[in-house]
């Protein structure tokens, strides 16, 4: 009885580990797998010719035949093609650039300091919202997709940096995809439930809110502080954006 207890206790502890487990690329060099070190060996020596996050339905189906189980999620595979070997002299440059010094702000309709104009927006859950209802509150927006892997993934990340940390605030989470039909949306978000992130989205079908704001990639993120000022924008998901997102909110909510 004792050793049946002590399984379900640890079934029980894998179960919780195992929500809000973000989730990664299963990286694909040349039709093999691969790991993170195999892919900055080859970046190094100027062998990456294409990389592409995601592939299409006839990939996915090679990748199954060929490697069975081991290929997980279609929507979190990243496809990398080299350079023949023998076919290079010179290190080429990667296409794995490192972008950090690219400014993060480019791809806005707004600078840090503006004013953001009011909007109104549909939730999922059939109420509306305007940003100006929410004057005195700290405002995450976060312009999403359900095709969007980097989007998906940096929600696994906001139930401990964002989410907990602030539930009891002054803060307001509102994240609001774009370009897709209520229908998708409903459907993307049960699978994120599944894995115990559950929230209320805004509904941009039109992306007229997201033009609004930005152009370009996603997700976006745009932090407003209290009097609707705009005081952090982030594009992408790259390592240690959460954090900075979740630092700027703590700033904004100590800063009575």
């Amino acid at each position: 009885m004792r050793l049946l207890k002590l399984i379900l206790l640890v079934l029980f502890y894998s179960s919780v580990l195992a929500q809000n487990k973000k989730p990664e690329y299963q990286i694909i060099i040349d039709g093999e797998i691969a790991t993170q070190a195999d892919v900055e060996f080859y970046a190094k020596q100027g062998r990456i010719q294409s990389m592409n996050k995601g592939v299409t339905d006839a990939q996915y189906q090679e990748l199954v035949k060929r490697h069975g189980a081991e290929i997980g999620d279609q929507m979190f595979i990243m496809l990398i093609t080299l350079h023949p070997e023998e076919s290079y002299l010179e290190p080429r440059k990667s296409q794995l650039v490192d972008t950090s010094a690219k400014s993060q702000t480019e791809n806005f309709n707004y600078k840090n300091g503006d004013k953001a104009n009011n909007f109104k927006v549909e939730l999922t859950d059939g109420s509306h919202l305007t940003l100006n209802a929410l004057k005195g509150k700290v405002v995450l927006i976060n312009f999403w997709a359900t095709w969007c892997a980097p989007c998906i993934m940096e929600f696994y990340e906001m139930p401990k940096l964002i989410w907990q940390p602030y539930k009891n605030a002054d803060f307001v989470f509102l994240p609001i995809s774009i370009g897709e039909p209520r229908e998708r949306v409903l459907k993307g978000m049960q699978k994120l439930k599944a894995d115990g992130l559950d929230f209320t989205s805004g509904l941009d079908p039109d992306k007229t809110i997201f033009k609004q704001f930005a152009h370009g990639s996603i997700p976006k993120s745009i932090v407003i502080d209290r009097d609707g000022i705009v005081q952090l924008m982030t594009e992408g998901n790259p390592p240690g954006n959460m954090e900075k997102i979740s630092n700027k909110i703590k700033e904004l909510l100590d800063h009575q």
